[in-house]
């Protein structure tokens, strides 16, 4: 016996809009990708290359760091 399911959109019925900042996205910190990747060591800067490629995804948001680095982070670490 087969299931079966049936998904009915209506585009014309909207709750609300959604807020932008959803569609951001995040870096991860993996071996270089930050440091001597991304940011530039001296200035602290994101690299202009790096600001080039990201610039047409329009994200809103940019969160560093990211993914799985925050849960092995101990802030004792880095004082």
């Amino acid at each position: 016996m087969a299931n079966s399911t049936t998904l009915s959109l209506h585009a014309k019925h909207t709750i609300s809009k959604v807020d932008p900042r959803i569609f951001g996205g995040f870096l991860e910190h993996m071996g270089r990708a930050v440091y001597d990747g991304v940011v530039d060591r001296d200035t602290a800067q994101p690299k202009p290359a790096v600001l080039d490629v990201l610039k047409p995804l329009q994200m809103p948001v940019m969160r560093w760091p990211g993914g799985n680095f925050v849960s092995d982070y101990h802030w004792e670490n880095g004082i």
